[in-house]
Parts: structure tokens; C-alpha cells; sequence
């Protein structure tokens, strides 16, 4: 019994400190956020070999080159 008390206690003092992780997420919408995006569809995501990521929709490409940038089909 002593033995068995002690694990409880043990396991439950181990587990008090534990707490979820919240990532910081950034929401981008047409209307809301950092950037106003072109579209709220994205046709294509990828990332170039520097590390930018490139949202591509219909008409426009937006990329993450320190700042969003939004370029139109002539600028691409």
C-alpha cells in the first residue's frame, strides 16, 4: 500500500508542472492581418531555397521575403 501511494504521488507531482505549448499563429485573411491577401483561395504554397514562402492564387503571388510582399502577374 505504501509503495503503491507513493507512485500516485510521484506521478501526479511530475505531471502537475506539464502544461500545453502554444504556438504563435498569424492569421492572414483579404480583410484581416499583416498583409491583405489578394484572394482567400490559394491555388499553391512553396518555399524557395532562401526560406521564403510563396502563396500563389489566380491572379497575384505573394511572398514572405522578410516582409509580405504582394506582386502582381507582371512582377512575376
Amino acid at each position: 500500500m505504501g509503495a503503491r501511494l507513493i507512485r500516485r504521488l510521484a506521478a501526479i507531482l511530475i505531471a502537475l508542472p506539464c502544461t500545453a505549448q502554444e504556438l504563435p499563429f498569424v492569421h492572414f485573411t483579404p480583410d484581416h492581418g499583416p498583409v491583405r491577401l489578394p484572394s482567400s483561395s490559394v491555388q499553391v504554397v512553396r518555399q524557395d531555397h532562401i526560406g521564403y514562402v510563396w502563396l500563389g492564387f489566380f491572379s497575384k503571388a505573394v511572398g514572405s521575403e522578410p516582409q509580405f510582399k504582394v506582386f502582381g502577374v507582371r512582377r512575376l
